[in-house]
């Protein structure tokens, strides 16, 4: 069964927590909740690391840098439309003005 915390994997091998005894390197010490707790970061820290790695990977990947510029080729054409659309309008309209003065 999958646990969240390590306390939660302390209370289910029936042991308290701040009781256990772990190995760190040569030396052996009591787990504390605070240790639980910074376990519990590090884990965090690495799932996070882990998945940023695989979509740094995936956006290298050819199928990744395919969607890349197909996603800026569209945001590209959104802002020059954006960009653009006023001076279109005032361009479009200043022939008819034009062409008003002339009659």
């Amino acid at each position: 069964m999958y646990t969240n915390t390590v306390a939660d994997w302390l209370r289910q091998v029936g042991q308290p927590v701040g009781v256990v005894n772990w190995t760190a390197g040569s030396s052996t010490r009591t787990m504390t909740a605070d240790d639980a707790r910074l376990e519990r970061r590090r884990r965090r820290r690495a799932a996070v690391v882990s998945c940023g790695k695989r979509a740094v990977a995936f956006l290298f990947s050819h199928v990744g840098l395919a969607a890349m510029v197909v996603a800026y080729s569209i945001l590209g054409g959104f802002l020059f439309r954006a960009l653009e659309a006023p001076h279109e309008k005032r361009v479009k309209v200043q022939p008819a003005d034009f062409r008003s003065l002339l009659r």
